[in-house]
């Protein structure tokens, strides 16, 4: 029996709404993939700027006059200094780096960096704050929450934050 011309429509358009959404899938994720690696690529610039202002503040740092005296230790406590004085000048991974602030001001100064906000953004993955700064809610954040209390109005739901106190009292009323 030959198959109607509607049915192979149906058929045909359900899978070319497959293969959309399957390109759209690809597509997608081709585009994170992109933006991840554009996002590694400004890290690594940023910690690169900020490891060389590291290095120019300890270079000051370090630059003190010293006299030729040499303080004399007791032998038992060298080893045990050497330890403390090995993690103190233990350089700081561009990890720690980060959340520096003196360093993120010192780039600043010096023209490294153009924003020290963007710059924490960036290297930490911040995000955008919830409120604005004058304490209202972001206009998203309004619209999305307007919108599920609109649905639980609808659909006469409770909200996260209600306490079932209605149950008791339907109770009395069907004991009465």
């Amino acid at each position: 029996m030959a198959r109607k011309k509607v049915r192979v429509t149906r058929e045909n358009h359900i899978k070319k709404i497959i293969q959309d959404e399957a390109e759209q899938s690809k597509k997608s994720d081709r585009k994170s993939a992109r933006r991840k690696e554009m996002k590694e690529a400004m890290q690594e610039v940023l910690r690169e700027k900020l490891e060389g202002v590291r290095a120019e503040l300890e270079g000051e740092a370090e630059t003190k006059p010293s006299s030729g005296d040499v303080e004399m230790t007791s032998t038992k406590r060298t080893k045990v200094l050497k330890t403390i004085e090995k993690i103190k000048k233990k350089k700081q991974t561009a990890k720690q780096a980060k959340v520096d602030r003196k360093l993120l001001r010192a780039a600043k100064e010096q023209g490294a960096i153009q924003s020290i906000k963007v710059v924490r953004q960036l290297l930490e993955g911040k995000r955008k704050a919830s409120f604005k700064p004058d304490g209202r809610e972001l206009a998203r954040d309004r619209r999305l929450r307007r919108e599920r209390e609109k649905r639980e109005r609808k659909q006469n739901l409770k909200s996260y934050g209600e306490e079932e106190e209605e149950e008791p009292e339907e109770e009395d009323e069907a004991l009465e």
